[in-house]
């Protein structure tokens, strides 16, 4: 029975190796990586999200670590597909107790943002790169 167990095992080399492959498109990522500050000083943590400009593109997102980020367009895909993409930006402070219940009619307390709100929003942020093979790494200096 020992060509039972080779076929077998090619059977399950085979899955596991077509399991690790990317998602279709994800084949040709460019590696995208950079920097965010904030008046001048590194954002200490944050996301900056890509929206592609064009119909069929794919969008990213990056976790922003002392300054640093490195986008994702999948967790199992690092990196974004080549394109035009429009930049978001957002550091939102974690809530650390729970807000006491607004009043009938209050809204509830939003939680603080550390950068601009307009640079939260796609529409409003003016910030656009064109991702491409052999790019530098990417810079963002906000400013309040």
């Amino acid at each position: 029975m020992p060509s039972h167990a080779a076929a077998l095992l090619t059977l399950c080399a085979v899955i596991t190796i077509a399991g690790c492959e990317k998602p279709a498109g994800f084949q040709n990522l460019v590696a995208v990586k950079g920097t965010v500050t904030l008046d001048g000083a590194p954002l200490p943590y944050g996301t900056v999200g890509f929206a592609p400009t064009a119909p069929d593109g794919q969008p990213a997102i990056g976790k922003i670590v002392n300054g640093v980020f490195t986008m994702l367009t999948t967790v199992d895909a690092p990196g974004v597909v080549a394109g035009t993409y429009k930049v978001r930006i957002e550091a939102i402070e974690l809530v650390r107790e729970m807000p006491a219940a607004p009043n009938p009619g209050e809204k509830p307390a939003k939680p603080d943002n550390l950068v601009p709100e307009k640079y939260g929003n796609i529409e409003t942020s003016e910030l656009e790169v064109e991702v491409a093979p052999g790019m530098a790494d990417l810079t963002f200096d906000l400013e309040s």
